[in-house]
């Protein structure tokens, strides 16, 4: 007894060690990397004081005498505050995920090292201007001399996963540009893969039916062609190894609304515009919401992304713009054929053409490495084969290869203070693709869209043939041929994801629109009075109201003949719909009702014909 007593203490002894050594390292890593945001701070390289204080909300409001300070006091304080995630989305752009996470990471990181943003940042860096090239180095330069200042105050992420970052560089910044512009085209990859099996399922004509687009587009050309669905699985693989940045929370662009109503339409006789981005949920988002101040120069506020020295979406003293995305088709699959006695050579108009062959060494967590080698067509890299090459592989074209400047773009709005310099800023867009909705201190409101829209013959929604020219790409749509509305005859503007331009638009754009049930409210709501107010637009951003559940639901409804056939669920749940308001109140059962009979409607009605692509529908 006497030993078990001895034992059970000292075991109690140690549990309680344990529980107290525990408690002293969580503490430590909470609040030691607590930065200081009270106080002064001396930083040599500041040529005068920079003012930064947080409203209640925490928002930072940056005062600096010029562009030097400005831009290094913010990219101090985004350091400050978002450190760990500009990390996580530079090694994002780098493929660089798996030093820190492990071999799950290893495919995410090859294939965003296909996409070889680098090269692009380089080029767009090479032919910067001067006075943005500036600003980007003095953010750059905030940006290290908080992690120089910061000591053992990283944020607790570095510490857990053991590993210190790197010095930020302009690559970093540039980089981050070619991140977001994928994020918003990646949806394009798998959509031509599962149209391309939608049509050697069904045959060009029944898929016709099923994506209307198709029908009503004479430009629609169907090659025939037939590619192993084996490699287009083993691509669709490879591509589904991006779900991994969902639980990073650095995948997070979706969809968004914006409007415009002019001041002859407003309570108060001056513009008013919104924008509410629907993004995913992640901690922390995907924006660092600021203000910018140099007296008597510039005066912005808004949001920007982590890593990002400039306002993306906000207004200074004399604009405002909001954005929504394009939805543009701008990456397009090309099956090519190999040479059965060169895997490294790919047809194209009767002549084998060598790739491009680099090798990357993938560093994994634990000290191991993977060598594979990316390959390039003359159109972009290869995304099958990596390990396996036959008779053909799956080659992507994708805009943001080509020469664009983001970074000047925004640096211009910045400071744009009418639609002409605001429209001259957007025009430096192309790999990403937004509607910019727009309003100045003058009254005037407006609607453009500012990117790259490929010219290619048909239309990029379907694998092509890779060995002829005939559907590269011809180069994008000018920019004065983008969609564009200033000071409409009815007062606003707005756009939801949905197609902006008329069926007789000269151009191809997508074929992946979101439904217009969203655009169609928001111009309900406008046209519901004649005069706006800032309640208006508040009820607007909070609506419920579903046009879809409206148009579905009555055709539910008529079933009632049928009502004495229903079990006591079915029932119940007919009786709850023919009560809705068509609202999707969380506290409503209705909505649930409604989406559940719409997922099986869908199932019933294609699950049968589409079989394993039913579950791939995009």
């Amino acid at each position: 007894m006497k030993a078990f007593k001895i034992t059970l203490f000292s075991l109690l002894g140690l549990i309680i060690v344990i529980l107290v050594a525990g408690s002293v390292l969580i503490h430590g890593i909470k609040h030691g990397a607590i930065p200081q945001y009270s106080g002064e701070i001396n930083i040599k390289e500041l040529g005068s004081d920079v003012t930064v204080y947080r409203d209640e909300r925490g928002m930072p409001h940056i005062y600096a005498s010029d562009e030097h300070d400005l831009y290094f006091g913010t990219g101090f304080i985004m350091a400050q505050e978002r450190l760990w995630q500009m990390d996580l989305i530079r090694r994002a752009t780098k493929g660089r995920l798996s030093e820190i996470f492990g071999e799950k990471y290893v495919q995410t990181d090859l294939f965003l090292r296909s996409l070889d943003m680098t090269t692009k940042s380089k080029m767009m860096l090479d032919n910067e201007d001067p006075q943005v090239l500036e600003c980007l180095q003095n953010y750059t330069d905030g940006v290290n001399a908080y992690i120089r200042n910061a000591g053992k105050k990283l944020p607790p992420e570095f510490r857990i996963l053991g590993y210190k970052p790197d010095s930020w560089d302009l690559l970093d910044i540039a980089n981050i540009i070619g991140y977001m512009g994928w994020d918003l085209a990646s949806g394009n990859l798998s959509a031509d893969i599962f149209n391309y099996r939608l049509v050697q399922k069904l045959g060009a004509e029944k898929a016709t039916e099923l994506i209307p687009d198709w029908k009503a587009d004479k430009s629609s050309v169907f090659t025939d062609f037939k590619l192993d669905d084996d490699k287009l699985k083993e691509a669709l693989k490879f591509i589904s190894s991006m779900d991994n940045l969902k639980s990073l929370g650095i995948n997070s662009f979706s969809g968004s609304n914006n409007w415009a109503v002019s001041g002859k339409k407003t309570e108060t006789g001056m513009p008013i515009l919104s924008n509410d981005m629907h993004l995913g949920l992640s901690s922390p988002g995907i924006w660092f919401q600021m203000h910018q101040v140099i007296p008597g120069k510039l005066n912005v506020t808004g949001v920007a992304v982590p890593g990002e020295p400039f306002i993306i979406a906000g207004h200074n003293e004399k604009i405002a713009w909001r954005l929504t995305n394009l939805i543009v088709d701008n990456v397009d699959l090309f099956s090519e054929k190999i040479n059965p006695d060169n895997v490294n050579q790919y047809l194209f108009n009767g002549e084998w053409k060598d790739m491009k062959v680099r090798k990357e060494i993938i560093r994994i967590k634990g000290g191991n490495a993977d060598t594979m080698f990316i390959k390039n067509t003359h159109r972009g890299p290869v995304i099958s084969g990596f390990r396996d090459i036959n008779d053909a592989v799956l080659s992507m074209r994708w805009s943001g290869y080509d020469m664009s400047d983001e970074l000047k773009a925004v640096y211009l709005l910045n400071r744009a203070s009418d639609w002409n310099e605001f429209r001259s800023a957007i025009s430096f867009f192309r790999s990403i693709s937004q509607n910019f909705a727009y309003a100045d201190v003058n009254g005037n409101i407006g609607l453009n869209t500012g990117g790259g829209i490929p010219i290619r013959k048909g239309n990029g929604s379907i694998i092509r043939s890779g060995d002829i020219e005939e559907f590269d790409w011809k180069g994008y749509v000018p920019f004065d041929q983008l969609p564009s509305s200033y000071n409409p005859d009815n007062y606003f503007v707005s756009s939801a994801n949905n197609k902006t331009v008329s069926n007789d638009y000269p151009y191809y754009i997508s074929f992946r629109f979101y439904v217009p049930y969203r655009i169609n409210r928001i111009r309900e709501m406008l046209n519901e009075k004649e005069i706006l107010g800032l309640d208006d637009f508040k009820r607007m951003i909070t609506d419920q109201h579903s046009n879809y559940a409206a148009l579905i639901t009555p055709y539910i409804l008529k079933l009632k003949s049928r009502q004495s056939e229903m079990n006591g669920i079915e029932a119940d749940a007919f009786s709850t719909l023919t009560e809705w308001d068509y609202e999707m109140n969380k506290d409503k059962t209705a909505p649930t009702i409604f989406e559940f009979f719409s997922i099986n409607l869908a199932r019933n009605l294609l699950g049968d014909e589409l079989g394993d692509l039913f579950s791939q529908l995009p």
